[in-house]
Order: C-alpha cells, then structure tokens, then sequence
C-alpha cells in the first residue's frame, strides 16, 4: 500500500469545524468581557469621583473664589439617572465650628457622565430605598452631610443611619455593580460579593 502524504477531505472539514467554534467561543467571550469591562469602568469611576470630592474637602482652599472662602465638595445622586453631578456649595464658617455650614444657594452643579448607558439602579439609605441623595464633603475634616433629594437640608447622619449602598449598572443589563460609604467614617469602597 502507498504512503499517504495529503489531507483527506473529512480531515479538513474536521479542522474547519473545530477553528470556526473555538472563533465563535472567542468572539462571544470578547463581548462578554467587553462588557463586563464596562461595568467595571463605571463603578470605578464613580468610586473614584466620589475620593476626589471627599479629597476636595480636605484639602480646604481648593476652587476657594477671590474672596478665599472654601468649599463643599459632594455629589448628588438620582434613581433612573443616566449620569450623576459632582456639587460644589459655598462653606460659611459661623464662628463655632460646629455652626458651619454648606450654602445650598450658592451652588455649582456638574453632569459627571462615566460611560454611555450608565444609570444608577439603586440608593440604599441603611435599610431604606432613596430616589435621590445628596452627599457633602464638610472642610476641613471632611464630615459627611447627607441630604435626601435635591432641596433636603444636608445634615451629619440620623441615629441608625450607618452607610449607603448605591447600586449602578448599564442600560438593558441585568448585572450590576455596588459600592458603599459608611456615613461615620467616610470610608468609600466597592462591594465586590454582591456582583450578579
């Protein structure tokens, strides 16, 4: 019998077969990662922003006007929004510190839109759903103010309020994504076990 030295036609079919599932295997894999990606992107920086805010208020001086007076940093959240605004409010000292206060009418709203298709899914106020909560950031310590829709007067955290959950993901996606902030501490972290 003579020695074979080509490829029979099943042999290449077989080859054909096994090359365009592992594409379509890598393909579908990419998109999934794409998104996930995505998701990833949108929680960061939403963490991310809310640091900066907090650092903002920290630091004292940062965006003081001419006249040098200092800010309130924070960032107001909405249900069904597809973006949130990063706030900044005139501080007015009164003489005893703890009199301070943020001036909700001198205030400078910005649109911070992280990626297209982002919305946050859901507030969660110790226990309690919020359609809308404004974070402040109070120089120079950075006390944590907590207002509940656009007009509340911020104020430190209620007796039994101890943090917040905010839950965000993209538009037409059941996955999402968390991050928390413990309203005593100011500590602002993603929570990475409840990722669906």
């Amino acid at each position: 019998m003579a020695e074979r030295k080509a490829f029979t036609l099943i042999e290449m079919l077989v080859v054909i077969s096994i090359v365009a599932i592992l594409a379509m295997l890598a393909i579908f894999s990419y998109g999934v990662a794409r998104q996930q990606a995505r998701r990833d992107i949108a929680i960061d920086s939403m963490v991310s922003a809310l640091r900066s805010q907090q650092g903002l208020a920290k630091t004292g001086r940062v965006g003081a006007g001419e006249d040098g007076k200092t800010s309130c940093y924070g960032m107001l959240f909405s249900v069904d929004e597809p973006f949130v605004q990063t706030v900044q409010y005139e501080y007015v000292p009164v003489g005893d510190v703890k009199a301070d206060y943020c001036d909700l009418k001198q205030e400078d709203l910005s649109a911070f839109q992280t990626i297209e298709d982002f919305q946050v899914l859901g507030i969660d106020k110790s226990g309690l759903e919020e359609k809308s909560v404004l974070v402040l950031f109070k120089p120079p310590f950075a006390n944590v103010l907590i207002g509940d829709d656009v007009f509340g007067e911020p104020a430190r955290p209620k007796e039994g309020e101890s943090e917040i959950v905010f839950t965000i993901g993209l538009k037409g996606d059941e996955v999402t994504r968390s991050f928390r902030m413990d309203l005593a501490s100011g500590l602002i972290e993603r929570i990475y076990e409840n990722q669906k």
